[in-house]
C-alpha cells in the first residue's frame, strides 16, 4: 500500500512538474489570437467586396470600389498596431500565425489603397451614336488618355477611366521661360469649345487657378471651374480645370457644337495648366462610370504619354 502512495505521489508530482521540451510551444500559445482571426476577417470580406465590384453592377459596385474597399483597407492600421503590440507583450514574437497575419494585413491594406488596375465598369462596351468634336482649335497634345495605365492614370478612377488631358506644345515643350506661371503655358487661356450639342447641368466659375502647386485637398473642388452637358439620357460631358471667371454659359443653356464654353485653365486638382475632357453616365461626381468616347475626325482615340510630362502623346488638331 505505501508503495502504491507513493507511486501515485511521484505521478502527481511528475505531473505538476512537467514542462514542454525545449522548442515545443504550450498548447495555450499554440492559440490563434483574436487579432490575427480579425486579419482573416478583413481578407475574406475584401475578397466578397471585389468580387461584387468585378460584378459591375454599376454604382453598387461603384461604391464598393470608391468607398467600402478602401474603408476595409484603413481597417488594417490599427489591426496591425495591435497585433504589433500583442508580439512584443506576448512572446515568442515570431510565429508562424502572425507572421503569416502581418503578411496578409499588408496585402489586404495595398489592394484596397492602391488601385492597381483599369476600374471595372458595366460600360466597357457602350457605344457612341452621337458626334463629339475636339473641344479647342489647332494643334494640341493629349498628355493623358486611353486605356492602358500607363498612359492614362484616370485609368483607375471610375468617373474617368476614358478621360483624356489636353496640352498645346511647341518645340517639344508646353511652356515657354521657366513654366511656373499659368501664363507660361501655351495652353492657357486658349479658348474650349462644347464638343457636342446639349444642355448646361452644372458650371463653376469661380474657383481660383494654381499657383505654386498649390493643389486643393478635396474631392468637391478637384474639378475645378468646370461645365457639365447633358448630351441625352444617361450621357453627360464634363470640361475640368478651366480657367477663373472664363465660363460663358449658365445652366440651362442649349449649345451647340463649336460654342465657346470658357477658357483652358489651372483649377481644381491640376499641377500644371491643361483641360479634361470625359463622359460619364450619370451627373453626379464621383459616383459614375465613365464613358469611352470617340472623337470625330480621329481614325482612333488619341492616347496619352507614356510618362507624365514626357514622350510625344498624341497629336491632335481641332476644327479651325
Amino acid at each position: 500500500m505505501e508503495d502504491e502512495k507513493k507511486s501515485k505521489s511521484t505521478i502527481i508530482a511528475d505531473d505538476q512538474d512537467f514542462t514542454a521540451p525545449s522548442g515545443v510551444q504550450d498548447p495555450a500559445e499554440q492559440k490563434l489570437e483574436v487579432w490575427v482571426y480579425a486579419v482573416g476577417f478583413l481578407a475574406f470580406m475584401m475578397m466578397i467586396f471585389w468580387s461584387i465590384v468585378f460584378m459591375r453592377l454599376g454604382e453598387t459596385s461603384i461604391r464598393f470600389l470608391t468607398q467600402f474597399i478602401p474603408t476595409l483597407s484603413m481597417m488594417t492600421i490599427p489591426i496591425l498596431t495591435w497585433g504589433v503590440f500583442r508580439s512584443l507583450l506576448k512572446p515568442p514574437t515570431l510565429r508562424k500565425s502572425r507572421t503569416l497575419a502581418f503578411l496578409v494585413a499588408l496585402v489586404v491594406g495595398v489592394v484596397g489603397m492602391q488601385p492597381l488596375i483599369p476600374a471595372p465598369l458595366s460600360t466597357e462596351n457602350w457605344k457612341q451614336d452621337f458626334a463629339v468634336k475636339l473641344p479647342f482649335k489647332g494643334e494640341w497634345y493629349t498628355t493623358q488618355g486611353g486605356d492602358e495605365a500607363k498612359r492614362n492614370y484616370h485609368n483607375t478612377t471610375p468617373a474617368h477611366r476614358w478621360a483624356y488631358d489636353f496640352v498645346v506644345r511647341k518645340d517639344g515643350k508646353t511652356f515657354a521661360l521657366d513654366g511656373k506661371k499659368n501664363s507660361d503655358h501655351f495652353c492657357f487661356g486658349k479658348t474650349i469649345l462644347s464638343p457636342v450639342n446639349g444642355k448646361v447641368m452644372q458650371v463653376e466659375n469661380d474657383e481660383p487657378d494654381n499657383e505654386n502647386d498649390e493643389i486643393p485637398a478635396t474631392l468637391e473642388k478637384a474639378r475645378g471651374n468646370h461645365v457639365v452637358i447633358r448630351v441625352k439620357k444617361d450621357v453627360y460631358i464634363y470640361l475640368q480645370h478651366l480657367q477663373h471667371q472664363s465660363v460663358k454659359v449658365e445652366i440651362g443653356d442649349e449649345i451647340k457644337i463649336g460654342d465657346p464654353v470658357g477658357a483652358c485653365g489651372n483649377s481644381g486638382r491640376s499641377y500644371s495648366p491643361h483641360l479634361q475632357i470625359h463622359a460619364q453616365n450619370a451627373q453626379g461626381f464621383p459616383i459614375a462610370e465613365s464613358l469611352p468616347i470617340v472623337f470625330d475626325g480621329l481614325e482612333k482615340s488619341p492616347i496619352g504619354e507614356s510618362e507624365w510630362r514626357k514622350g510625344d502623346g498624341s497629336v491632335v488638331n481641332g476644327s479651325e
